[in-house]
């Protein structure tokens, strides 16, 4: 009888380490690991997963909805899973937009897998993802700067030249409110051959010497700036500029000098 405690004990010695490097393993992995069942609520998440989506602890996921909470784009789920089921039950690399906890997108890179129950049916959903948020930002950056290259290197209006840089960046930042601006030194005079403004109509050609607008202060500098409203004001009562057209307290400025070889 003592034999078989003593061996009892030994077995249960080492079902708990295992736990315990299964725990470790489980929750200091770089990526995010997650198990949902059938209907697409998580029953499993680990801290890094937690930390991605915006939350403090894998506890406050446990019982969201995949599809509610989760899928930026909700419609998503049911071609993921039809491809899961075309792969036969288990992919790699595939690419969905998710959304934090503050309803901004992530991008993810998952490889996923059915788990399955005792009697060999289909429980859920389990995989890992990693965040490529960066990668595809970086990514689509490299193609909106090949586009430009490539535009400003083919025999188009400038028209046709500026509209494009307009629609390029609109891929990768807001260009709602949108304008180039160009310095004729000889004239001292700052034109604006191209703009889309939901306010101004009208960007009248401005002295470059005298003006101390955004875009002179930028051309001056000879260096970017982005400022909120906050910053605006700042600027405005140090006298370092004066806005030259409409503003609130929701805008964002940024501006970007333009250089051709030295200049």
């Amino acid at each position: 009888i003592t034999r078989d405690i003593t061996e009892s004990k030994k077995s249960e010695e080492i079902i708990k380490q295992s736990e315990k490097k299964y725990r470790t393993l489980f929750e200091n992995m770089p990526g995010v690991y997650y198990r949902a069942d059938r209907k697409g609520n998580i029953i499993m998440v680990n801290p890094p997963g937690a930390k991605l989506m915006g939350y403090n602890y894998p506890e406050e996921i446990i019982g969201k909805n995949l599809v509610k909470d989760f899928y930026y784009i909700p419609e998503d789920r049911k071609i993921f899973l039809e491809e899961l089921e075309k792969k036969k039950g288990s992919i790699k690399d595939y690419e969905v937009t998710i959304k934090k906890r503050d309803g901004n997108p992530v991008v993810v890179s998952t490889s996923s897998q059915y788990y399955y129950n005792k009697e060999g049916n289909i429980a859920g959903v389990e995989g890992i993802f990693v965040d490529i948020t960066k990668r595809k930002q970086n990514e689509k950056l490299q193609e909106v700067l090949y586009n430009i290259s490539k535009a400003t290197n083919s025999p188009i209006s400038l028209g046709q030249l500026y509209k494009t840089i307009h629609q390029g960046l609109g891929n990768i930042i807001d260009t709602t409110n949108f304008f180039i601006a160009l310095i004729d030194y000889q004239k001292d005079e700052v034109c604006f051959p191209y703009f889309v403004d939901e306010k101004d109509k009208n960007f009248p050609i401005i002295n470059f010497s005298e003006t101390n607008s955004l875009t002179v202060y930028v051309i001056k500098t000879d260096q970017p700036l982005l400022a909120d409203y906050k910053k605006l004001k700042k600027m405005i009562a140090q006298r370092e500029l004066k806005v030259v057209g409409s503003i609130t307290d929701k805008s964002i400025w940024l501006g970007v000098p333009l250089k051709v070889e030295d200049r």
